[in-house]
């Protein structure tokens, strides 16, 4: 029986293919990040500078790496986190089954605290959450983690850092909003003149700008915006399981699945625990480079910064051509230092203008030259342009998601870039800030790729979603098709086949919906019922099909 984190980490670094570690009880493990496992080499995607994190170096509880036929069943026992740390990290294993545990932070990086009353022109006072720690330095409001073993704060951070974002909650009306100043590179905490401390982690505080938004009743939550840590990581994977995972919060990102060949999501709960308003400070999950079937199923997911679910690849831009000898590179800050090809990947040429392919080829061989720059011998002679983009075509998932519960929060829904069939039916999205289906694809900005052949989207239940949280008032469509399409010319098409059938839109925040479709092939929305009338506005659309929806009983086309 495991009765330790010694006894566990023990098995854990001993733990051969083919073996199983089942607890047999419930067990409480508390992890610190100090005294965790740490490895380095581990560039993720969407994550972290060179800057931010040089070294690729993860703190780590649960790392297993080049594995056959294991399960880890932690039977509902607890991983508390004291610290930041990715808690599970694993690579390059096959046959993998991960289920049964309860992750939490002891105390969150997400820090809080609710505007209770305006007692002045420009004074209030403020709760701060019982589990967030902090100082008060100068009329400014430092936060800060546990003391670890040396004494010193895990982390430490003014309020109002260039790298700090605060996030408004109206926890009555379940929705999010930001306020941004223009000197500020994210949305911040309006600027305190002077902060009186009231005891029982009351403070009186007045503000420098009378004018700045500070509604009582709000819960403001506030986050360093490095991406040091996630939530978990399957690197390399094939044929995983993930299930039955209770998540309480997570630390700069969610769950990342990179280069993984197939993985299942199923009855995964992200909440946040009683007394906190925030799970997730970004997507919860992340799926950069896959292949084979993601599937998504009887999860629940809510209160997080950024999309549910991102399924996407990474274009890379066409820097040297040699004849078959090219050099790519990766574009994107926060997307480096891990492999993105493979010998015998298919890749696709993809002009930047359009988002169309117009050549592809083999990969004989490839190196990487450096955590940027990949050199590609090609199997085949292809005409092709510095500055255009290349996918990896060969590491595109097929992705289904149903039966999940979303919301609320103050991302978006889904966000699906892949050529790969993509089914996404019998979800709630509810109160989810942004679209709850975003198709994208991506040359130029975040350089996300790929263009969708075929997506279905039905029997969903959309429910008071895609109100805007920067400017009050308007509101975002509720989906959107939007390829950032270059070229203005008409008839350019990178995405094909988008369904939109027999869904549920209610409570809507506008007059009437919208729904956005640029540079698409083909795009139907049928059979679908709405309390309001929904605007379909297309840029460069082949085919728009829109029959038998209605607004309440009445016939809506």
């Amino acid at each position: 029986m495991v009765q330790t984190v010694l006894d566990f980490k023990r098995i854990l670094e001993n733990i051969n293919s083919n073996d199983s570690i089942i607890l047999d009880k419930e067990e409480e493990f508390h992890v610190f990040s100090d005294e965790s496992k740490v490895v380095n080499g581990y560039n993720f995607s969407n994550t972290s500078s060179i800057e931010e994190n040089p070294l690729g170096t993860r703190s780590v509880f649960i790392y297993l790496k080049d594995k056959k036929n294991v399960t880890i069943d932690g039977h509902n026992s607890k991983i508390i986190i004291h610290g930041i740390m990715t808690p599970f990290l694993f690579d390059n294993c096959e046959n993998l089954t991960f289920k049964n545990f309860y992750i939490d932070y002891a105390r969150p990086t997400m820090n809080e605290f609710k505007i209770l009353e305006k007692i002045g022109d420009k004074e209030y006072i403020i709760k701060i959450s019982d589990e967030s720690l902090y100082d008060i330095k100068d009329n400014r409001i430092i936060w800060h983690g546990e003391v670890n073993h040396q004494g010193k704060y895990y982390y430490e951070y003014d309020y109002r850092d260039q790298m700090v974002i605060a996030v408004y909650l109206n926890e009555k009306e379940e929705s999010f909003f930001l306020d941004r100043e223009d000197n500020m590179r994210f949305p911040p905490v309006p600027e305190f003149e002077s902060i009186i401390d009231l005891g029982s982690n009351k403070l009186k505080v007045k503000l420098k700008n009378k004018d700045a938004l500070f509604m009582v009743g709000t819960t403001i939550q506030s986050r360093y915006t490095v991406r040091d840590q996630i939530g978990g990581a399957f690197i390399k994977c094939k044929n995983v399981l993930c299930e039955n995972l209770t998540i309480k919060a997570m630390h700069g990102f969610g769950i990342l699945s990179q280069f993984t060949d197939g993985i299942t999501y199923r009855g995964i709960d992200i909440n946040p625990k009683p007394g906190r308003t925030i799970a997730s400070n970004a997507d919860f999950f992340h799926f950069s480079g896959c292949k084979g079937e993601i599937l998504i199923e009887q999860c629940n997911l809510s209160h997080g910064h950024d999309d549910f679910v991102n399924v996407h690849g990474t274009h890379l831009i066409i820097k040297e051509v040699n004849g078959r000898n090219v050099i790519a590179t990766f574009k994107n800050d926060y997307s480096r230092g891990f492999e993105a090809f493979y010998p015998k990947d298919e890749i696709e040429f993809i002009d930047r203008k359009t988002l169309l392919p117009y050549a592809k080829a083999t990969i004989k061989n490839v190196s990487m030259l450096n955590d940027r720059d990949f050199s590609l011998k090609l199997m085949d002679d292809v005409n092709i342009k510095i500055g255009d983009a290349i996918e990896n075509a060969t590491w595109t998932p097929k992705v289904t998601i149903r039966n999940n519960y979303f919301g609320p929060s103050m991302g978006r829904g889904i966000l699906a870039t892949t050529r790969k069939e993509v089914l996404i039916e019998n979800n709630t999205f509810y109160k989810v800030a942004g679209q709850a289906l975003l198709i994208e694809d991506d040359c130029n900005f975040w350089f996300e790729s790929g263009y969708v052949t075929d997506v279905t989207f039905r029997n969903n239940i959309i429910e008071s979603c895609s109100y805007c949280n920067l400017i009050p008032g308007s509101s975002f469509p509720v989906i959107a098709i939007n390829p950032q399409v270059l070229d203005a010319s008409d008839g350019i098409y990178p995405h094909k086949k988008i369904r939109i059938q027999n869904n549920t839109f209610k409570n809507l925040y506008d007059d009437s919906y919208r729904i956005n479709v640029k540079n698409t092939e083909y795009f139907e929305f049928t059979n679908n019922i709405s309390d309001k009338h929904i605007d379909i506005i297309t840029h460069s659309v082949k085919k728009l099909k829109r029959s038998n929806n209605f607004v309440n009983d009445k016939l809506d086309n």
